[in-house]
């Protein structure tokens, strides 16, 4: 935990290397003043207590300086681009990962750190010539194995500020930092270290959109930044409607003078399309030009609450009379639903019909799956909030034979429910595919899958 707050954990929506964007440094500092000290004279921010010294706090250590060329600088504000492999100490050495992070330090004396939807902050001094901050994360990807599990919150960081050019401007920045990593599985625990490098931080910021093309309107995704933004910073979808962009802020207390993530608080209409419009700025002042387009899945069409005994209006799935020897669940055909596919209707409703209902059934090929779930979702189009019904095990249902050599074994048909209280016409049902509850300890995994649905007696009322 840092001095500011916790950092924003948020799931990275593009895999491999992280992109390095972000503002310019620039150092201030009075040539005739010898003293070093807390950046314009702030005090602690947040409770964070403030870093009097070179001594590493909880055992982790930091070294500052590497091998200077030119002179150290006194360090004022300024914003940097941040990278270091994290390496093993012990022999044979071994890259465990990588750390990438914008790094801005402002007038107040609090140092934010960001790439790419994560993001903390802590309370900085100048020691020596050095940016030095206790208790801060550190954000970039680590290896599990064979490195063990790394933590990334380092009890000291040092950033000593290096003039290669004689002006009495930082030009880079460098340091060391060491930490415990925790074992992980088939690993040991293990002490890594990692070199560190700053450098004037001269691009500007982007945006980094949901890795689909088209998003499941109550998945309520995320935009995230690459580096951390001025809180005036503000995104909106314009298209089929007008939708402002929250700042998502997920730290406690949130980092206090910037945002990294902005979350869609409503639920979209299926086949929409926006464009992604606003303005901001980064920490050191470059413009963000927003940009991309954000679309919903497809309309599958209006399903007729019907019993499914007419024409099907469905992303996906087909209409059965009963499989094996299991008949329909009710009247003369069922919704037959592949677990593999996703599976979204469109229902619509009166405005007195807050209650929806549906009978389901689970097919697999084993005849446990006492560690199986389904996740089903539905939500109003217009509104806040997503409703999820979580189903028990199959197994908790019973098991009936089907004759079927391949899908040998049913689940008793469960009855699901949800009240659906925000306002609005239009209703977006979601079946998502099968998950696994973590078993006790020994029993194997992954649990036998549910490998299709059966559904029925759908409706609003």
């Amino acid at each position: 935990m840092s001095g500011l707050g916790n950092p924003i954990w948020l799931t990275l929506l593009a895999a491999g290397s992280l992109v390095a964007c972000g503002g310019s440094a620039r150092t201030t500092h009075d040539p005739d003043s010898t003293a070093d000290g807390p950046i314009g004279g702030a005090s602690a921010v947040g409770g964070a207590a403030a870093v009097g010294g070179a001594t590493a706090v909880g055992g982790a250590t930091a070294v500052g300086g590497a091998g200077a060329v030119g002179s150290t600088v006194h360090l004022g504000p300024g914003s940097w681009e941040v990278t270091g492999d994290i390496d093993t100490l012990q022999a044979p050495k071994i890259t465990c990962g990588h750390f990438d992070f914008t790094m801005t330090v402002d007038d107040a004396g609090v140092m934010t750190l960001g790439r790419d939807g994560l993001m903390d902050a802590a309370t900085v001094q100048i020691i020596d010539g050095a940016y030095v901050a206790r208790s801060v994360f550190l954000i970039g990807s680590s290896k599990l194995i064979p490195c063990g599990f790394a933590p990334t919150i380092v009890d000291e960081l040092r950033l000593q500020g290096i003039d290669r050019d004689g002006d009495g401007e930082a030009d880079e920045l460098a340091g060391t930092v060491s930490f415990n990593a925790g074992p992980a599985p088939g690993a040991a625990s293990s002490t890594l270290t990692s070199q560190l490098t700053g450098v004037p931080d001269i691009s500007s910021p982007t945006l980094i959109l949901p890795g689909d093309e088209e998003s499941n309107p109550l998945d309520f995704a995320s935009i995230l930044a690459s580096e951390p933004l001025e809180l005036s910073s503000a995104l909106s979808l314009t298209g089929t409607s007008h939708v402002q962009l929250a700042r998502y802020e997920r730290s406690e207390p949130p980092v206090p003078n910037a945002t990294i993530a902005f979350s869609l608080l409503q639920i979209l209409p299926l086949g929409g399309s926006w464009s992604i419009t606003g303005a901001g700025k980064d920490l050191a002042g470059h413009e963000l030009r927003p940009n991309g387009t954000w679309r919903t899945v497809a309309d599958p069409g209006v399903q007729a609450q019907d019993g499914f005994e007419g024409a099907l209006e469905a992303s996906s799935g087909s209409l059965v009379s009963g499989f094996g020897s299991i008949p329909a669940i009710s009247g003369a055909h069922s919704l037959w639903l592949e677990s593999e596919s996703p599976h979204i209707l469109h229902l619509q409703r009166a405005a007195d019909e807050t209650k929806l209902s549906f009978s389901a059934r689970y097919f697999r090929a084993q005849d446990d799956s006492t560690y199986n779930g389904q996740l089903v979702r539905a939500g109003v189009v217009g509104g806040s909030h997503a409703v999820t019904v979580l189903a028990s095990n199959p197994a908790a249902h019973g098991n009936v034979a089907t004759g079927d050599a391949n899908l040998p074994w049913a689940s008793a048909v469960v009855r699901y429910e949800a009240t659906l209280d925000e306002p609005g016409t239009d209703v977006i049902l979601d079946i998502s595919d099968t998950f696994c509850y973590f078993p006790p300890p020994g029993e194997p995994l992954p649990c036998p899958k549910i490998v299709a649905w059966m559904i029925d007696d759908l409706a609003l009322e």
